[in-house]
């Protein structure tokens, strides 16, 4: 049984993308204090329980915690040219958490092994028995869009498609739709 609780605190503000002409303004007026910011700060904070009923005389349940905490940091440097960092940050915590040893160089692994190379921006900030704590920089890269052109150096995520539970034509990111608590989804290395 999962019983999700989520809380959402947004900007609404920040939900509208610039235009470049817009941008331009912003960076000409950056020494009044009134002018509109030429960044973007943004996220949320959810919270999952989860517990699981076990069929053992000494052990009726078990219950397991994740806060999940996400920051998206947009910063329009001029007209042309856009950094963009996204940090996902999750706590783990409870007795599933306490069974499992060395569980958040289980993850980093895990991170490594299904993005296909080493993961240098996924750390373990705390991995203790009963509770671990994991940050990743998931996006992570430098945009110049000039007319018809956009390029994006650095780690991005590519969208090939989107369905609501599953997209079959998605071999790259494919996904459990029971992963229900990553609404980013995980870039993959191409």
């Amino acid at each position: 049984m999962i019983m999700p609780i989520m809380g959402f605190a947004q900007d609404s503000t920040s939900l509208k993308n610039p235009t470049k002409k817009e941008r331009s303004k912003i960076n000409k007026k950056k020494k009044d204090p009134t002018a509109p910011k030429n960044w973007e700060l943004n996220g949320y904070l959810k919270y999952l329980t989860s517990v699981y009923f076990l069929h053992q005389p000494n052990k009726a349940m078990l219950q397991d915690n994740l806060i999940h905490n996400r920051l998206n940091f947009k910063w329009y440097i001029n007209d042309d040219f856009t950094f963009k960092a996204d940090l996902r940050t999750r706590v783990f915590f409870g007795e599933y958490t306490k069974l499992q040893p060395n569980y958040g160089k289980t993850i980093v692994r895990g991170d490594s092994l299904k993005n296909g190379y080493s993961d240098y921006l996924s750390w373990a900030l705390l991995d203790e028995r009963g509770a671990v704590i994991h940050s990743t920089l998931d996006r992570f890269y430098l945009q110049y869009s000039k007319g018809d052109w956009d390029i994006r150096l650095g780690r991005q995520r590519i969208n090939w498609g989107i369905n609501t539970i599953w997209n079959p034509n998605d071999i790259f990111n494919t996904y459990s739709f029971t992963d229900f608590d990553y609404e980013e989804r995980q870039e993959v290395m191409l």
